[in-house]
């Protein structure tokens, strides 16, 4: 008899899951995923996301998401599919350009004959779906959007499963309210969701009994050199406020380098809070283990050996029999529950088609998937009721509570 494991691990080089990527792309992509790539029936349901493995700033983090969205499919299809249908994935890398993604979502669409989008990258590759119509045209679904941005995760095609930015922010300020530090200085990167939330940390300060003293930005260059020197100077403009805490918004290289100068600035023994919504890994390289350590990271899904909801379990489970070499990374956990909330819509849904998805979507009410919980509904109503978890960076590099 073939052992359990065998025979789950056998499963998945026969599940049908397909995964279309540019030549450059391919070369990341585990073997037995892609020696699957070619396989796939016309009775298959289609499902697209734009994410890209190929450029720095999000080849980690895309890949493990990647990589989770596909074993949950794999979960699925092992099982029999969604009413004997197995579901396919389609990726296309956009190299994190949102000026392609409109181009490749039509694409998919319609030579590809994807019925929903989930999982893709980017605030700005969503803010191009909604600005070009695209969602509403084609009455198409966008699950798992991996972004925060609350006024993009508000449109009524749109489906998230993570907290909004304000949401991890406000963690932060809990956080160091209950550190007792009371004077908060906030430093973000003038681009993305930094400006706007410069906007409206002040009140979310106050409402948790903190002072802000200072709200200051910086400017995101190409140069390390000329990035570091914005970041210094910037970190100075917050020193002469004698903040006990600071929040810092900004991502990739840019993050690495502002926290690098906050250390130099203060040593190890300001708090500083971060979005986890990073490649732990590469961080942790590019300033090492001792400046990385005790930095605060906000977490939208339930912490990895800590949850004891079942999904948990299962994740860990999965990984185990089908892929062992998935790192236990927080972005594979979210693409794991992104295809484990699709596989639950699909299985509402009227039909297959594009607009039968939407609209069960939104029928959905709310959904727990493994004690994960989302709440669909009218437009601007659609949110993950997870609440937002912080952990920290231990001494190695690792996460800890």
């Amino acid at each position: 008899m073939i052992a359990a494991t065998e025979f789950l691990r056998t499963i998945l080089a026969i599940t049908l899951i397909t995964i279309s990527i540019n030549s450059a792309a391919s070369e990341k992509l585990p073997e037995t995923v892609r020696d699957n790539a070619r396989k796939g029936g016309a009775n298959d349901i289609v499902v697209g996301q734009i994410a890209s493995v190929t450029n720095p700033a999000t080849s980690e983090v895309a890949t493990d998401y990647r990589d989770g969205l596909a074993l949950a499919l794999a979960r699925s299809n092992a099982g029999g599919g969604v009413r004997g249908h197995h579901v396919r994935l389609q990726v296309e890398d956009d190299n994190f350009d949102p000026t392609r993604t409109v181009a490749l979502a039509t694409h998919l669409v319609q030579d590809e004959g994807v019925v929903a989008l989930v999982g893709c990258i980017g605030t700005g590759s969503l803010a191009q779906l909604e600005r070009s119509h695209f969602l509403e045209e084609h009455q198409i679904a966008d699950f798992a959007h991996l972004t925060g941005s609350r006024a993009e995760m508000s449109a009524e095609f749109v489906f998230p499963i993570r907290g909004s930015y304000e949401d991890e922010v406000d963690a932060m300020l809990a956080h160091a309210a209950t550190l007792g530090r009371k004077r908060v200085g906030f430093l973000y990167w003038r681009v993305g969701a930094g400006p706007q939330l410069a906007g409206e940390i002040q009140a979310m300060a106050g409402a948790r009994g903190l002072d802000l003293v200072t709200s200051t930005g910086f400017d995101v260059v190409k140069d390390p050199a000329a990035q570091a020197a914005n970041a210094r100077r910037a970190v100075q403009a917050v020193r002469a406020s004698a903040p006990d805490a600071i929040v810092l918004i900004a991502a990739g290289q840019q993050l690495a380098i502002a926290v690098h100068e906050i250390r130099a600035a203060y040593g190890a023994s300001m708090p500083i809070y971060c979005f986890g919504q990073v490649s732990l890994k590469s961080f942790v390289q590019a300033i090492g283990a001792q400046d990385a350590r005790n930095v605060s990271l906000s977490q939208v899904m339930p912490g990895l050996g800590r949850s004891q909801l079942p999904i948990i379990r299962e994740f860990l489970t999965d990984r185990s029999h089908l892929r062992p070499d998935l790192p236990e990374s927080y972005a594979a956990l979210e693409g794991y529950v992104a295809g484990r909330v699709l596989a639950q819509v699909l299985a509402r849904a009227a039909d297959f088609g594009s607009a039968a998805i939407a609209r069960a979507a939104r029928e959905s009410g709310v959904m727990d998937v493994g004690g994960f919980r989302v709440s669909y509904g009218a437009s601007g109503k659609n949110k993950a009721l997870q609440p937002i978890d912080m952990t920290i960076v231990g001494r190695d590099g690792e996460l800890v509570r």
